[in-house]
């Protein structure tokens, strides 16, 4: 890539982002760091999202919120009313010079906007077009609205992750978003090279669900279910392998957490801990001994001596801490965009090449407005 001098790996894909909050966006702008050329369609006065002040109040006024600029960099800007005709003309001029649209309207908005599939097609009849909605084109609920917490309340991932004590929980983080946004960069790349491969240019059609993500991200359990006796009760900090050793422990000064799930590592933990003469007792028995054990010893000792015997092992950490640790093994992780070096932006989730991702341009900050939406 950028690094070595090797082109971007989608460089020339031109992508119309009709996209809001965070799945679409972020679909966008994995494509943009791969090389992508993105236009961004927002509505008159900016995505609602822009104003959001949860985490930097400044930001939020300015337009510029932390989850907006999350997955901003490396896309031009316009703002379009597909309500009105004007604004569907230009959007559909946009369009015909793209080859990619990515768009997150609940199932059938477009089409009662006007902007049914014959005139998307019409305006580009190559076209990959990829719809990310919350529950598919199908269904019960396919007209339905969601964000993540719905979408896991609704997969059952809300229930797996609480216990008994606490009831379902969500997860801390809007991982079914994220999970969306890679699903739908993965079906764009496969369908834009797909055409190319096969010379096939009719156009694509990609359709990604919040929901279809969410199961997706829970596929062994879904196994189990589909073809077991899998619990759907809420397991906790239970591993899902079941093993009564792989959970957290107290520790002398906070929490580890132990993955022990194959017998070379059960032999591994036990001869750290000094337990090795118990090794005869089963697991459940184990555990007593093994919580005492490590509760006489410090988290950094702990989460140096096993995994260096070979028993998986992690503190129960913040995420400052997590962060700062991923920017110490790869500098690269965190960067700056061009001409705005207080912002700090997270590449993309892998390396090619040894780079993640060409950021080549800043967010660009909203149209005037007299005042941000009463919702932010």
């Amino acid at each position: 890539m950028a690094s070595t001098g090797i082109p971007l790996p989608l460089a020339g894909m031109k992508v119309l982002d009709a996209t809001r909050v965070l799945a679409g966006p972020y679909c966008t702008y994995l494509l943009g760091l791969l090389g992508a050329e993105v236009v961004r369609v927002e509505r008159p006065g900016g995505d609602t999202i822009r104003w959001r002040r949860r985490a930097n109040s400044a930001l939020g006024a300015a337009g510029l919120s932390t989850d907006y600029i999350a997955q901003a960099c490396n896309k031009d800007v316009v703002y379009l009313d597909l309500a009105h005709a004007a604004g569907q003309a230009m959007f559909l001029d946009r369009l015909a010079g793209s080859d990619v649209l990515v768009e997150n309207f609940r199932t059938g908005a477009l089409a009662r906007l006007g902007l049914d599939e014959a005139r998307i097609r019409a305006a580009r009849p190559g076209l990959v077009w990829c719809s990310i909605t919350g529950y598919g084109g199908a269904g019960a609920r396919a007209a339905y609205p969601a964000y993540d917490s719905v979408i896991q309340a609704a997969s059952g991932m809300m229930n797996l992750t609480g216990d008994a004590r606490s009831g379902p929980m969500k997860a801390g983080a809007p991982v079914i978003d994220y999970a969306s946004g890679l699903n739908a960069a993965l079906g764009v790349m496969a369908a834009w090279i797909g055409q190319r491969r096969h010379s096939r240019f009719e156009g694509t059609r990609v359709e990604v669900s919040m929901l279809d993500s969410a199961l997706a991200l829970m596929h062994s359990t879904v196994a189990g279910h589909l073809n077991g006796t899998e619990s759907l009760e809420g397991r906790g900090n239970a591993a899902s392998s079941g093993n009564p050793l792989s959970r957290c422990y107290d520790a002398a000064d906070g929490r580890v957490c132990i993955a022990v799930n194959e017998p070379h590592q059960r032999r591994a933990l036990l001869a750290a801990l000094g337990l090795a003469a118990l090794s005869g007792l089963d697991d459940h028995a184990l555990s007593g001994h093994v919580q005492a054990a490590i509760r006489q010893r410090s988290v950094p000792d702990l989460d140096a001596s096993l995994n260096t015997a070979g028993a998986p092992c992690a503190p129960v950490q913040g995420l400052d801490r997590a962060v700062a640790a991923a920017c110490a093994a790869d500098p690269g992780f965190v960067r700056s965009p061009p001409g705005a070096p207080a912002m700090r932006i997270v590449g993309l989730p892998f390396r090619l090449d040894g780079s993640r991702g060409a950021l080549t341009q800043a967010p660009g900050a909203p149209a005037p407005r007299e005042s941000p939406p009463a919702s932010a």
